[in-house]
């Protein structure tokens, strides 16, 4: 699998540098030479911000979330952004008469102080953080710029269907997609050279829509983006020795979504707006379902965790480069598909294209245990606590953040910690899982000694416990009960404590099947 996942990898990036050898601009040299020149450029002054990063200080701490063991070096946004404006210079600069549309004016001058503004925000950050009110703030503010600049989603044409205009949503809409895919590469910038090569893909596959379309100039704009995050890469893979921080992640993000803008309004063609969207399709998802599984934890919106996609994929047992990989042949999975799209003139074709996507997403989305927020006894729960009025919501978000962790427990002391986790919520004094599992055989052997796991609180006295005792049907040959101990001469069990144990023993028996099944598996 990771060979053909390394194939997957050196087939798109060989693909790009074919692209880039063809003769596809007005003067062939104009192409190849603004390709090479990002590159060159990355690779010299990537070791420049590295240096520059250990000299100020501005290290990447490894942390409880962090996945890296050393301290290093989280300057890689200036390297992306400075290579980034001196390639379209020095190409400007050369090429000029191809390059005529690469030209300075009023208006685009304020998409680039946008740029500039996001990027400054995010650096800055990099060296001594800021609140996440404050960078949502000028992320608004850097999209604004754009917008004024005339960077902005205004109307969108379908063949055969017309055109939709958004009118006075213009500017929401368009402040929502920059935030959007700002949001989507830095919070995918959790694993080396993992947002640096999801960025490589999208903006290859890019460069192959614009030339398709006919649009040069911005095929230009991309590839030279391309050639930065490929020499970027240089140093940022794993094992990496330098980070973009959220100088780069931001600064990627916005660049991204001003040129897929622009893309659009110049074919002024629906579908083209999406192949950026569907592209991006693993760290956009992943900024959608952030907030909203925050809310459910309990959690704020914009506090940090580990249970985005990478994390997952790391709990489920692979090594950082391998789920790198991974994704990575998902992003190119999904960049053919997006380039797909924009061979096809069919809407219905389209439309059923976008709903098996939309059904595999789905799955996917299972598959990481994402949808264990939103089961229906959970949201039950809620209901007849908030009639109960013995619970307020964000009491009852933890219980099902802590009953989600339970479902996916991937073994049994991992499962275990987390039941301790409840039952001090719950107010219990003490617990025992007992899991007994016998074997089938014909004469009747005795079975295999039970695997007791217990807790209790300090300074508890058993003599004044009341017991519960739960049965949990896993199925044979597993045997599991757990007994529950509170001290009811301080506090009575109320009548919403016992539902809620109702309900532990269903997350309970949910990761006890998953945990026997793929032992048997």
């Amino acid at each position: 699998l990771a060979f053909f996942l390394l194939f997957v990898f050196t087939f798109i990036g060989g693909s790009f540098v074919f692209v880039c050898s063809v003769d596809y601009s007005t003067d062939g040299a104009t192409f190849q030479f603004s390709t090479k020149n990002s590159i060159s450029s990355a690779l010299i002054l990537t070791p420049a911000a590295r240096w520059l990063g250990a000299r100020v200080g501005a290290f990447d701490i490894p942390l409880e979330r962090k996945v890296h063991k050393k301290p290093i070096p989280r300057t890689g946004g200036l390297a992306i952004a400075a290579s980034l404006f001196l390639a379209i210079f020095i190409s400007k600069l050369i090429f000029s008469e191809a390059l005529e549309g690469l030209c300075w004016n009023t208006l685009r001058s304020y998409c680039v102080a946008g740029g500039v503004l996001i990027f400054a925000v995010g650096f800055f950050d990099d060296l001594k953080r800021l609140s996440p009110q404050i960078k949502f703030a000028f992320q608004v503010l850097a999209a604004s710029l754009a917008f004024y600049g005339g960077v902005r989603i205004e109307t969108i044409f379908y063949v055969e269907v017309g055109s939709l205009y958004f009118g006075i949503l213009s500017w929401a809409i368009t402040v929502l997609w920059f935030v959007l895919f700002i949001n989507a590469i830095n919070l995918i910038d959790g694993l080396d050279g993992l947002a640096a090569g999801i960025a490589f893909f999208v903006a290859a596959v890019m460069v192959a829509v614009t030339l398709i379309n006919g649009d040069r100039l911005t095929a230009v704009k991309f590839a030279i983006l391309a050639g930065v995050l490929l020499g970027f890469l240089r140093y940022n893979f794993n094992p990496a020795s330098i980070f973009m921080g959220d100088g780069g992640s931001y600064f990627i993000g916005y660049v991204i979504a001003a040129l897929a803008i622009m893309e659009s309004i110049k074919t002024q063609v629906g579908i083209v707006i999406l192949i950026p969207f569907v592209a991006l399709g693993i760290p956009l998802i992943d900024t959608i379902i952030a907030p909203v599984r925050r809310f459910f934890r309990g959690m704020p919106l914009f506090q940090p965790d580990k249970e985005h996609v990478h994390h997952r994929l790391l709990r489920k047992g692979l090594q950082s480069k391998n789920a790198v990989i991974v994704i990575y042949a998902i992003t190119c999975a999904l960049c053919a598909f997006a380039l797909v799209l924009t061979l096809i003139h069919d809407n219905k074709m389209i439309a059923l294209l976008l709903i098996s996507l939309t059904v595999v997403t789905a799955v996917g989305i299972r598959k990481l245990g994402y949808l264990e927020y939103f089961t229906f006894d959970k949201f039950y729960g809620w209901f007849r606590d908030v009639i109960d009025g013995k619970a307020s919501q964000s009491e009852h978000m933890n219980f099902i953040n802590m009953r989600a962790e339970i479902e996916t427990a991937e073994n049994i002391n991992f499962l275990w910690d987390n039941i301790c986790k409840v039952l001090e919520f719950l107010r219990f004094d003490a617990g025992e899982l007992r899991v007994t599992e016998s074997k089938k055989t014909k004469d009747k052997t005795p079975p295999n000694p039970a695997q007791i796991l217990s807790w209790q609180k300090q300074n508890t006295v058993q003599s004044k416990m009341m017991r519960i005792e739960v049965p949990v049907s896993v199925g044979n040959p597993v045997n599991v009960r757990l007994a529950l101990f509170k001290n009811v001469t301080d506090e009575d069990i109320q009548p919403f404590t016992l539902r809620r144990v109702e309900y532990l023993r269903r997350s309970v028996k949910t990761a006890l099947t998953k945990i026997y099944s793929s032992k048997k598996l």
